[in-house]
Formats: structure tokens, C-alpha cells, sequence
């Protein structure tokens, strides 16, 4: 597997992590195909991403609500 160029995030280049607790959806190419997740902002120099999908049953998960990702269906919540 190829080393990235750069394996680092510009906060600048994106309005919605340029604080904490920002979040940006993106989505990604794996050898898999696509999948969507979010990344989150959770202090000066630290992301986190987490898929959209629940992992119980798919359903897309709430945003970061400064400590979790709800999920809107069953209640089950994701840490960064």
C-alpha cells in the first residue's frame, strides 16, 4: 500500500473543522468501493472518523454532539 503524500488535514481548508467539535462528512474510496463518514474535530490537533452508518443497522447517524454520535433509530452512540 502506497504511503499518502501528506497525512496531514489543513483545518483551514475546512470552514466546519476549524473548531472543536466541527464536523465535515466526506466521503472515501476503499477497496470496497465508497463509504461516508464523518470527521470530527476533537481538540487543537486531533480528528477522529467515524462511518455515517450505524453499525447495528444502517441508519445514518446523528452529528457530534461534543462527546458522541447518536444514533437516531435505537439510541446507540459512537465515540470518537
Amino acid at each position: 500500500v502506497p504511503e499518502p503524500a501528506n497525512n496531514f488535514l489543513a483545518f483551514s481548508e475546512f470552514p466546519n473543522l476549524q473548531n472543536v467539535n466541527g464536523t465535515y462528512e466526506v466521503k472515501i474510496s476503499t477497496s470496497g468501493g465508497t463509504k461516508n463518514v464523518y470527521v470530527t474535530r476533537l481538540d487543537a490537533t486531533t480528528v477522529t472518523a467515524v462511518s455515517v452508518s450505524c453499525t447495528h443497522e444502517g441508519t445514518k447517524l446523528g452529528t457530534w454532539n461534543g462527546t458522541q454520535f447518536v444514533c437516531p433509530n435505537h439510541g446507540s452512540t459512537f465515540t470518537g
